[in-house]
C-alpha cells in the first residue's frame, strides 16, 4: 500500500471498508511513509495502521526504504495512482476524488483477477469489528532492512546486533509481540527461499502501544 495523498485517518477507514468489500489478506504491504509506519517519537512504538492490521489479524510488512526489488510492487502502485487518478483529473472535493479511487480500485482488482486466483483465498473481515488504538496487541510486524557495516539493524528505537558475518546485507526482521522477540532471517537475491535464522534477540515490546 502506498502513500499517495491520504491522512492516516483516512487509510483507518480505508482499510476496513477495503477488507469488507475484498477479504482480508494473511500480508498487507506498506511502505515506509509515517503514515503507516508511525512516528516513532518513542522506541518500540507501533502506529495506528500497524494496529490495526494486527487487531484484525493481518500481517503488516514494511519493504526496505529507497530500494528496489520488495519495493517496486508498492513504487509501482503509487506512479499508477499519480498518472491515472491524481494527475490526470481535478477532484474539486474530497467525495469527488473518494469516488474516483473506488473506481480507480475496482478496476485494477478486475484487470488483475488471474493473478488473484493464483493466490490463497482471503478470508472475510470480522463480524461486528471496531478498531481500538490502545488495545492489546498480538500477532508479528514484518520489516525488509539492511545492516549496517558491523552487522547491526536499526529498528524501532534500537540498535540490535543481528550478525557480524552480514554487513549490509538485507535481513527479514520479524516483530513478534506474543514472544516478546525480534527474529532475523538472512535475506539473498539468488535464493530468495532460503532464509535461515540470524538470531533472535529477546525484548518485552509493550502489548499497549503508544499512541502516534
Amino acid at each position: 500500500m502506498g502513500a499517495g495523498h491520504g491522512t492516516t485517518a483516512q487509510g483507518l477507514s480505508a482499510l476496513p471498508e477495503h477488507g469488507r468489500r475484498h477479504g482480508r489478506p494473511a500480508f498487507a504491504q506498506f511502505d515506509n511513509d509515517r503514515r503507516f509506519h508511525g512516528p516513532h517519537r518513542h522506541p518500540d512504538t507501533l502506529g495506528r495502521v500497524v494496529r490495526l492490521c494486527l487487531q484484525a489479524g493481518v500481517t503488516p510488512v514494511f519493504a526496505p526504504p529507497a530500494e528496489h526489488g520488495l519495493q517496486n510492487l508498492v513504487e509501482s502502485f503509487n506512479h499508477l495512482w499519480r498518472a491515472k487518478v491524481w494527475e490526470r483529473f481535478e477532484h474539486p472535493h474530497r467525495r469527488a476524488l473518494a469516488a474516483r479511487r473506488r473506481r480507480f480500485v475496482e478496476a485494477l482488482i478486475a484487470r488483475r483477477a488471474a493473478q488473484r486466483e493464483r493466490t490463497p483465498p482471503r478470508r472475510s473481515w470480522p463480524r461486528n469489528w471496531e478498531f481500538d488504538p490502545q488495545g492489546l496487541l498480538r500477532g508479528r510486524v514484518v520489516f525488509v532492512r539492511r545492516t549496517d557495516e558491523q552487522g547491526r539493524l536499526s529498528l524501532l528505537g534500537h540498535c540490535w546486533p543481528v550478525a557480524a558475518g552480514w554487513p549490509h546485507r538485507r535481513v527479514r526482521a520479524e516483530v513478534d509481540l506474543d514472544e516478546h522477540c525480534l527474529r532475523c532471517y538472512r535475506l539473498r537475491r539468488r535464493e530468495p527461499l532460503d532464509q535461515p535464522l540470524l538470531a533472535t534477540l529477546a525484548d518485552r515490546f509493550p502489548r499497549r502501544a503508544v499512541q502516534d
